[in-house]
């Protein structure tokens, strides 16, 4: 690359020979016009050319503030003990044949620090530091010294670096505090035809060429280690992944473990009920078949009573006497015989537990036929069915009723239903 850079300048250079021309000429001298934006920031794209600062102030070179070699002065803000870090400048030139010249120069006068975009592409960076550049970076270091101020610092550009035709340059000044007193700013571009700048440009050049290389090189170990951060994160991230997998894993093992421990349980106590049902329906079959039993039996025994009654109708008074009270023994020996009563219990008790024994601890001196009278209102039923059950007339439940009461110690507003029912 640098042999047909050579070989091309020297083409020229031969070129050139063969014609008069002048070792010099300035193409943009000092004193000339530039616009300038001295107040807030442009927009980020405000060193294409195709950017339009028509609306921006105007000035010959040198601009700048607090120097006695300023011919235009320009503002630094509204505060002076905090300025705007950074002035803007562009201005636009014609190069008709950039090749007319072998090599060019940009001279500028800076306080403090400075970047030169050429065509919307950094030339020159002068007392700023590396990285990217903002309105709000300050200069490297601060120029305090007059001497200093006027110095020209410059760099070198080939006539690649140009157009045919219409050239942009962009410029922002920095100021290294936001206290400073002085601000600088003036630019020369110079072309040459003097054989002597070859070396300095290619000495620009080869310079440029290890700041490339140099960037290159950054950018590669850059992209090595952001590369291995990524490898390192991927692999962070899968272990992550993978404990995150394990951790479900065991959290859904644990849970149809758990799930299984409790349908097992379930089914347990499922079956328990199942066989307690069982259980129980068979005990309504043995009850179900001992009533029919019973009342098979009571039928019998009616229907014995029944004709002994009528074949009495033709005996004597001593045999019908006689026959009474064999029929009373029977009666006797049926009701004491009988278990319905027994029975009766268990089923009011399976439906109210507690009831009868809750009754007999509060009311000791409830009798066995009064708790069957409670028994009976506790199920609803009515004072003639009652009756019909305990064998009196309705006039003795009523007493009954009121002899509980009593024994109760029960006020007269009180009902004794209700009360029963709240046992």
């Amino acid at each position: 690359m640098k042999l047909s850079f050579l070989l091309k300048y020297l083409i020229i250079v031969f070129s050139f020979i063969s014609i008069s021309f002048s070792a010099q000429e300035k193409i943009i001298k000092s004193g000339s016009e530039w616009s300038y934006l001295d107040v807030g920031t442009p927009d980020s794209d405000w060193t294409s050319i195709r950017f339009s600062y028509n609306q921006w102030k105007k000035g010959i070179t040198p601009l700048g503030y607090g120097d006695k070699k300023v011919k235009t002065i320009i503002g630094f803000g509204k505060d002076p003990l905090n300025k705007d870090v950074a002035k803007f400048f562009k201005r636009k030139f014609i190069i008709k044949n950039p090749f007319a010249f072998l090599a060019y120069e940009i001279r500028v006068q800076r306080d403090d620090g400075i970047v030169v975009y050429l065509n919307d592409i950094e030339v020159m960076r002068n007392n700023m530091p590396g990285g990217e550049i903002n309105f709000n970076t300050t200069a490297s270091s601060l120029i305090f010294n007059d001497n200093l101020e006027g110095v020209y610092h410059s760099v070198t550009l080939s006539p690649d670096d140009f157009v045919e035709g219409v050239n942009n340059l962009s410029v922002s000044v920095h100021q290294a505090r936001k206290i400073s007193s002085d601000c600088l700013f003036n630019l020369e571009l110079i072309g040459y035809n003097d054989i002597k700048m070859l070396p300095l440009l290619l000495k620009e050049r080869s310079m440029k060429n290890i700041e490339i290389e140099s960037s290159l090189k950054e950018l590669n170990s850059k992209l090595m280690i952001e590369k291995k951060d990524l490898e390192i994160g991927f692999l962070k991230q899968g272990k992550q992944v993978l404990y995150v997998v394990i951790t479900l894993f065991f959290v859904l093992i644990s849970f149809l473990m758990y799930a299984l421990f409790y349908h097992r349980k379930n089914m347990k106590e499922l079956l328990k009920k199942v066989r307690k049902l069982k259980k129980s329906r068979a005990d309504k079959s043995k009850d179900l078949m001992n009533n029919s039993l019973n009342l098979v039996q009571k039928e019998y025994f009616l229907s014995e009573l029944k004709d002994d009654l009528e074949n009495s109708l033709s005996l004597d008074l001593h045999q019908i006497k006689n026959k009474i009270n064999r029929s009373i023994k029977k009666i006797d020996y049926n009701t004491t015989q009988s278990d319905e009563w027994i029975e009766l219990l268990n089923h009011f008790n399976s439906v109210h537990k507690n009831f009868i024994k809750n009754l007999e601890e509060t009311h000791k001196s409830l009798t066995v036929n009064e708790l069957r009278h409670c028994m009976f209102i506790k199920l609803r039923m009515q004072t003639k069915e009652i009756a019909q059950v305990l064998h009196i007339n309705p006039r003795s439940v009523q007493a009954s009723r009121y002899r509980i009461k009593k024994k109760m110690n029960l006020a007269e507003d009180i009902d004794l239903r209700n009360y029963l029912n709240k046992v």
